[in-house]
């Protein structure tokens, strides 16, 4: 029994020992290549449209959004007049939302079938998963605001 026991034990120090050589071995690492700005630019550039091609619903919504509440004359009407503020608010708080939440869905999630960025864009892909996200409803709410600033019967209050 204290044969086994010793052999075990044996094996396992000699497990760890390996592990721990393992570990101090450092991979080669592969040589660095370095991209010119062009090449950078151009693989920014695909990776944007891949980007807003994989997002499409939500820049969509973003755009119909936007459109609707400049070039329909009835919300001009409620702009101009404010009277259900609350609601107002409310509406393009959960407009805002849900193309912030859909966009941070679709850019965390890997698709089967969709490739890897080039190298040349990595730092591109990054800034577009984390901050496109907040930058599309933030850009929806600043132009409602702005339009809605327009299209005020009178001047504006402190409220």
């Amino acid at each position: 029994m204290g044969l086994i026991r010793s052999r075990i034990q044996a094996a396992r120090r000699q497990k760890v020992e390996e592990r721990a050589a393992a570990a101090n071995v450092k991979a080669a690492q592969p040589p660095q290549v370095r991209y010119s700005w062009s090449q950078t630019l151009v693989w920014s550039v695909v990776q944007v449209l891949r980007h807003a091609w994989l997002n499409v619903y939500p820049l969509l919504a973003l755009v119909v959004g936007v459109a609707f509440i400049v070039f329909v004359k009835q919300t001009r009407e409620i702009l101009a007049n404010l009277e259900q503020e609350w609601l107002f608010v409310g509406v393009l708080a959960a407009w805002a939302v849900s193309i912030w939440y859909s966009m941070r869905v679709l850019s965390s999630t890997d698709f089967p079938g969709d490739v890897e960025p080039h190298p040349a864009a990595t730092g591109c892909t990054g800034w577009l998963n984390g901050e496109s996200p907040r930058m599309a409803a933030f850009a929806g709410l600043a132009i409602i605001a702005c339009a809605s600033s327009i299209f005020l019967a009178e001047k504006p209050t402190p409220n």
